[in-house]
């Protein structure tokens, strides 16, 4: 029979896609099932220091908050720290690691594992003998190790092996691109030094976590990563109740894979439905092209873009550097094409007085929108402002819609067709659209480092058609703006923040604030309130 460890980290990946916010009915159940099924490991959440931004409990799983659960016996219990929360912390190594962990004889949790890029790896090593020092079974994650030279990957493990600090060796097909092939030569790269414990961590991007894991396993892996239901990251990870069953029922190993049914039908399948991990076509188009998971997920999750923007961006993604997340990169994927020429060479019309000190009510593309929409109308044909959307919005028809702003020629591209009723009513910087656009006015754009508002055209440091929008409403002298659909986007998005600075930055020139429900910090009415 086989040796292996089974570990299971749902509640420390499959947190990417709810913000670590696991309801406490879901959690009894899930620790009672996977205890019952004879999980070796489980990850319980990742270690880390407060954030700016909401996040659930296992988002920081601190001492308290694990002395306040109720963990069967059986499984032995862990957390992941993330070698850049502790390098960047401002302090020494061992001052931010011993912020972050007690001694372990004065914890529940018996492992502990660090996840660092190659590029951290003298610092990761590092942290992993503190924690070793402190008591805990350690491992060492070796993230984005798919694709990296055999040099390179032997050479981590000949400095994981001179630390002897480590238990346990992690190598994580984090972009979900490894084939067979490649999870050999890894293991290879690191058996040219390291003799202790290998561990996979694979992701189903191209549909192949679950091979690529027994593969592994063939091949002297013993510690097997997996989540319920695959929830992970991007396209998820190898499916612990499917991989209990395999090695149950084809290996020999005493694994209770029917313990998780329940878990798995009850709660994680709804949960799937809600949060939409799991591969798909954009999934292994991305991994294929070494794309970060990250991307793609953001581009589902935003249901302002269609087919051809994600196809568009996907194209842009896989030509460029995009092996981690950056919110600018993805924006300016989306934004492809909006650049055929640059705005100081186009000169704007003249917009000042278009809006001739009238109340503006300027119309976001968030769902409150919808919820909102009878409030929303009889707002306009009580109050009378002027009505400008930002892109068509569906919600509210055009006959109530006075102007449409846009800004970005792939959005303009993939409706185009619902603007042929519009023509006259849309102003928009001319220089950035590939195609002629029927404009009532031509209020130029440009990117930069800094605000710059004027008659023909504004510098703004976001590529965001609602910046542009509040710029065009300030230049064209309205007296004030109110805002609906400015719900907010998820907090790992890059737009909210921008979109946040772009208000901070607008409130103090012009009275704003919104009438819908918004997560953004701004003055707050009601659109009922008339």
């Amino acid at each position: 029979m086989l040796s292996v460890k089974v570990l299971d980290c749902t509640l420390r990946d499959g947190g990417y896609y709810n913000n670590w916010d696991f309801s406490e009915e879901l959690i009894s159940c899930y620790l009672d099932a996977v205890a019952k099924a004879n999980i070796d490991l489980v990850e319980l959440g990742l270690r880390s220091f407060p954030s700016s931004s909401f996040k659930g409990a296992h988002a920081f799983t601190t001492e308290k908050y694990i002395n306040d659960l109720d963990l069967p016996s059986g499984p032995k219990y862990g957390v992941m720290v993330d070698a850049k929360t502790i390098i960047s912390n401002g302090q020494s190594l061992i001052d931010s690691t011993k912020k972050l962990f007690v001694e372990k004889s004065l914890s529940k949790l018996h492992f502990v594992r660090v996840a660092a890029h190659y590029s951290e790896i003298a610092e990761a090593i590092e942290i992993c003998g503190i924690l070793k020092d402190l008591g805990y079974f350690v491992g060492l994650n070796l993230m984005q190790s798919a694709g990296k030279p055999s040099e390179l990957i032997s050479e981590a493990g000949k400095l994981a092996t001179e630390s002897d600090k480590i238990d346990v060796l992690y190598f994580a097909d984090s972009l979900g691109n490894m084939d067979p092939y490649e999870a050999t030569r890894i293991i290879d790269a690191l058996r040219e030094h390291w003799t202790l414990d290998l561990g996979i961590h694979a992701h189903d991007n191209t549909s192949r976590a679950l091979s690529n894991t027994l593969h592994c396993m063939c091949n002297g892996v013993r510690y097997l990563d997996a989540t319920i239901t695959g929830m992970g990251r991007g396209a998820g990870n190898t499916k612990t109740e499917i991989l209990a069953f395999e090695l149950e029922n084809s290996h020999s190993i005493p694994l209770n894979s029917s313990a998780l049914h329940k878990l798995v039908l009850q709660h994680f399948e709804p949960l799937q439905k809600k949060c939409g991990w799991g591969t798909s076509f954009l999934y292994h188009i991305g991994a294929i092209k070494s794309v970060h998971p990250s991307y793609i997920q953001q581009l589902y999750n935003d249901e302002r873009f269609g087919a051809e923007e994600r196809a568009a961006a996907i194209q842009y993604l896989g030509g460029i550097e995009s092996s981690s997340y950056d919110g600018q990169k993805l924006e300016h994927a989306l934004n492809i094409g909006n650049q055929k020429s640059s705005p100081k060479q186009k000169v704007g019309d003249i917009i000042e007085k278009t809006f001739s000190e009238r109340d503006i009510l300027l119309i976001g593309a968030g769902d409150s929108v919808k919820t909102h929409k009878k409030g929303i109308i009889q707002y306009i044909q009580e109050r009378n402002p002027i009505v400008v959307s930002i892109n068509i919005n569906v919600n509210i028809p055009g006959i109530f819609v006075d102007y449409y702003a846009i800004s970005h020629n792939v959005k303009y591209l993939t409706d185009h067709v619902k603007y042929g009723d519009l023509a006259g009513k849309i102003i928009a910087p001319e220089s950035r659209f590939e195609e002629n656009i029927d404009l009532f006015k031509n209020y130029e754009l440009s990117i930069g480092d800094s605000w710059n508002i004027n008659q023909s055209e504004c510098e703004i440091p976001f590529d965001n058609t609602a910046a542009y929008a509040l710029c065009m409403c300030i230049a064209g002298s309205a007296k004030r703006i109110f805002l609906v659909g400015f719900d907010g986007y998820t907090l790992m998005d890059q737009r909210n923040k921008e979109v946040q600075e772009t208000l901070d930055h607008m409130k103090s020139i012009i009275p704003i604030s919104t009438l819908t429900p918004s997560n953004y910090n701004i003055p707050a009415g009601s659109i009922y309130a008339i």
